[in-house]
Order: C-alpha cells, then sequence, then structure tokens
C-alpha cells in the first residue's frame, strides 16, 4: 500500500481540483489520508461528500483542531493503515501526477529496497513551468550526488519523495511542529541520517504551485535567516554523519544574505527596522567571510562576496531591489 497525507485549512477552493485528482488514482493499492486542520470553510462538508460517493473506502478524512500543516501531518502518521509500505506527503494546492503513482509499488520493484525515491517536479508561476530535473536514474549513490541535489534544492520539500513508512515508524520521525518555515527539511535530513539505500525516478511526480498566496516567497518570515543557518548546520552535522564530502557548504551563507534580501523586500516593517535587520545578517556572514571559497562561487555571488568583504551592505539592498524591480 502507498499511503498519501494530505493536510487542509480553509481550502474550498482548492477541494475541486484536488478531489479531480483523487479520482484518478488506483484506489485499491493506494490511501489518501485527508487530515481538516480546523477548518471553518465549506472544506469538509466537500469531502465528506466526496467520500460518500467512492465504492473504496481508501479515502479517510481525519478532524482535528487547527495546529499547522506539520501537526496535521503528524496526525495523518498516525492514522495510515498497517499495511503502508511507502508514504507520500503532499499539499491540497498543488498537483500530483497519478500515473506516476499508480504504478509507484511495481516501478519500485526494480530497485534495491529504497528507503527513499527522489522524483523531478514541475515549478509553475501561474504563466510559465519549469521542469526541475535532477537527471538521476534508478539507485543512486547519496554521497556523491547529495551536494548537487541540496543545491538544487532537490533535498528540500516532501513532496517530490516517496519515503519508506517502516523508517519514519520504527524512528518516530514527525514533522516539527510550530515553525513556520523548513519543516519539511528538517524532516528530511532526520530520514536521511537513518536511511541507507536512496533511489531516483526521472519522471516529474509534482507540480508545485509557486503563485500560491501561501508561497515561501510571498510572505515575510521574521526568522529567515535563522533557519537558513539551522539548515546549513544540519547538512553538516548530516555530511560527517554519512562521509558526504562537501568543502563549499558555508558558501552557503552568500544565498542565505540573497534568500534574506528577498524576503525583507515583502515585509511591511519601517524602513529603518529592515536596515537593522539586514546590517544583523549581514554581520553574521561578514564574521564568516574566512569560511567561504570565493573561487567556487558563481559571478553574482563573488560580486555579493566582495561587497561583504568591504562592509558595503546597502549596495547589496539597493542591488537586489533594482533585479527585484526590473522582474516586475
Amino acid at each position: 500500500m502507498l499511503s498519501i497525507i494530505i493536510p487542509l485549512y480553509n481550502a474550498e477552493l482548492h477541494v475541486p481540483n484536488l478531489l479531480n485528482n483523487i479520482k484518478e488514482l488506483d484506489l485499491e493499492t493506494i490511501e489518501v489520508i485527508l487530515v481538516n486542520d480546523g477548518s471553518n470553510d465549506s472544506t469538509e462538508l466537500l469531502i465528506l461528500d466526496f467520500i460518500s460517493s467512492l465504492q473504496s473506502t481508501n479515502v479517510r478524512l481525519v478532524n482535528k483542531n487547527n495546529g499547522g500543516v506539520s501537526s496535521a501531518r503528524n496526525v495523518g502518521l498516525n492514522n495510515i493503515s498497517c499495511d503502508s509500505l511507502y508514504l507520500a506527503f503532499f499539499d491540497c494546492d498543488d498537483w500530483f501526477y497519478s500515473d506516476v503513482l499508480n504504478s509507484f509499488l511495481n516501478d519500485v520493484k526494480s530497485l534495491n529496497d529504497p528507503d527513499l525515491i527522489l522524483f523531478n517536479f514541475i515549478s509553475n508561476n501561474g504563466n510559465c513551468s519549469k521542469i526541475n530535473d535532477h537527471k538521476l536514474e534508478g539507485d543512486v549513490s547519496l554521497s556523491n550526488n547529495f551536494v548537487m541535489l541540496y543545491t538544487s534544492g532537490l533535498i528540500q520539500p516532501c513532496w517530490n519523495k516517496i519515503y519508506k513508512t517502516k523508517l519514519i515508524k520504527e524512528n518516530n520521525l514527525l514533522f516539527e511542529e510550530g515553525i513556520n518555515m523548513g519543516e519539511d527539511f528538517r524532516f528530511n535530513i532526520s530520514f536521511l541520517e537513518v536511511s541507507n539505500n536512496v533511489a531516483a525516478f526521472r519522471s516529474s511526480l509534482y507540480q508545485y504551485n509557486t503563485d500560491s498566496a501561501n508561497s515561501l516567497t510571498k510572505r515575510y518570515l521574521p526568522d529567515s535567516f535563522e533557519y537558513f543557518k539551522y539548515g546549513i548546520s544540519k547538512v553538516n552535522d548530516l555530511c560527517r554523519l554519512k562521509g558526504i564530502y562537501y568543502p563549499d557548504i558555508h558558501n552557503r551563507y552568500i544565498i542565505a544574505l540573497k534568500d534574506r534580501c528577498r524576503n525583507l523586500s515583502v515585509s511591511t516593517l519601517p524602513y529603518k527596522e529592515i536596515n537593522n535587520l539586514f546590517e544583523k545578517d549581514f554581520t553574521f556572514v561578514r564574521n564568516n567571510l574566512g569560511k567561504i571559497d570565493i573561487k567556487t562561487l558563481s559571478f553574482q555571488n563573488r560580486i555579493i562576496y566582495m561587497l561583504v568583504k568591504f562592509n558595503l551592505p546597502k549596495f547589496i539592498w539597493l542591488a537586489f531591489t533594482f533585479h527585484r524591480l526590473m522582474k516586475l
């Protein structure tokens, strides 16, 4: 059995598309756990009506008080069937490819009993779509491919992966509650710490809607830089544990600073407060500049490196703002 957990909160606008997506699944071999996270719109009624129209019992609704996406996923984990072999986590406002899921339990037999299976995914911003392609197929050496997967953004999300259920249950892995970003990434790092066999398919499993109002690119997150720093620390720990060679890990501080610019640009804070926050994070990167290898940076990141080195934070902010305005 392949289990799919999907949290929902006030999702009545997305439920019709989601249910059409679920209709395409082979509900003989796939179960779907829909976790209603305290919705106060018609989400629950729409799903109950859909479930009553099915002959299968493999689509189930679980209601809970509102607690956030991590809490909803954890409740979902407690409600999967005992014969679940593999597990996926999806969001209600995106799209999954049913043909890939329907053939998964047969396709996975060709692999070496993987704990984690990576797929490609498609990013859709409402105007155009982009395939995120890792170009891997079959059993994968994590030590040889982790850096590529991490730097290309394929390690971070949950929805481009299928996990071995037994490994999650045996290690009591849960999503960290009470945080507003990075919960997928933290779960994935914890899972990789206890996994041995990783595999990949080049097929696209998922279409991620980057134009969603809930997208991280559209929300101000006060602790975004701290989460990024914590993520770098966790990756460093994982690399030591698994013997992964990643000498340029601290180059990610430059990426973190760029991400901080992006995040502050969507805030409504007064300019003085934005400036103080950016100066604080800028100073952290400047104090750790000795850990960054400029020779391995891209041209754009080398420019940022030099601006940090010569203590010119406002130039970074102005350059980022200009670049963002040019894209509008």
